[in-house]
């Protein structure tokens, strides 16, 4: 199932020699994504075992097991007893994107009237947490921006995202006084996949106090968005809403 490591034809993604030398559980992800992504891992095909990757890495077989596992729990791999580990067969639709939920829509569906403040890039690094839900090894790779968002001059929200500027290179030049990243991504990106989590938080503990103006210890809500493009992370938003505020939605 595997070529040979000195098989000249194999175009593979792998890890370099200095990289094999300290492999991670992060690393081996990194490679299987990267393949998954170039069609190496069709979706619906059994990739190599535990042990033959651990064998092609150089790594333990249970740094192999983390990678897979993690993958497996955001439903990228299918793992099954004595079957083997699949590419979820629905990872990759190419012509079936999904529509992206937008603020704009929201607050005008409720007959109000939508207004954004753009904040600009934070320049701040991607903290761990944030990287590990882009599964992404750079940090320098995902550029944060923030908005604020408001309902008949009623501030309502106040957004923190983060994209891969290397899968998303034109959606900072577009931001500015008309177009927000929400409404960018989901007229221009391709997504394939939506995860969204609600998650209740302190004001304080998630950084948002200071974009809402309310004290640090207020309790809000926190919804986070991430959406994928061809069996990857691509943007990850979190929506942190003023105290009192809810996010209506409507799946269709």
């Amino acid at each position: 199932m595997t070529a040979s490591a000195g098989d000249s034809t194999d175009a593979r993604p792998r890890l370099r020699r200095s990289q094999r030398e300290r492999t991670s559980w992060l690393q081996v992800r990194g490679v299987i994504m990267s393949r998954i992504a170039e069609g190496i891992y069709p979706p619906g095909e059994l990739i190599p075992t535990e042990i033959e990757l651990a064998s092609e890495f150089g790594c333990a077989r249970a740094t192999v097991n983390r990678a897979l596992a993690a993958l497996a729990d955001r439903g990228v791999l299918d793992r099954r007893r004595r079957i083997g580990t699949r590419v979820a067969p629905d990872l990759i639709h190419p012509g079936a994107c999904q529509r992206v939920p937008r603020m704009r829509d929201m607050v005008e569906a409720e007959g109000r009237r939508f207004r954004f403040q753009f904040l600009g890039v934070s320049g701040r690094a991607a903290p761990p947490d944030v990287c590990e839900r882009m599964f992404c090894s750079d940090p320098a790779a995902l550029v944060e921006t923030c908005t604020l968002f408001y309902s008949d001059e009623r501030l309502i929200c106040a957004e923190r995202r983060w994209h891969d500027s290397r899968a998303l290179p034109e959606l900072l030049p577009a931001l500015g006084e008309e177009t927000t990243a929400n409404d960018w991504v989901s007229g221009n990106a391709p997504v394939t996949r939506i995860e969204q989590r609600i998650s209740a938080h302190l004001a304080g503990a998630i950084d948002a106090h200071e974009m809402l103006g309310c004290p640090p210890e207020a309790a809000v809500l926190q919804y986070e968005t991430c959406l994928w493009t061809a069996g990857a992370p691509v943007s990850l938003s979190r929506h942190a809403m003023q105290p009192g505020e809810v996010m209506a939605t409507r799946i269709r």
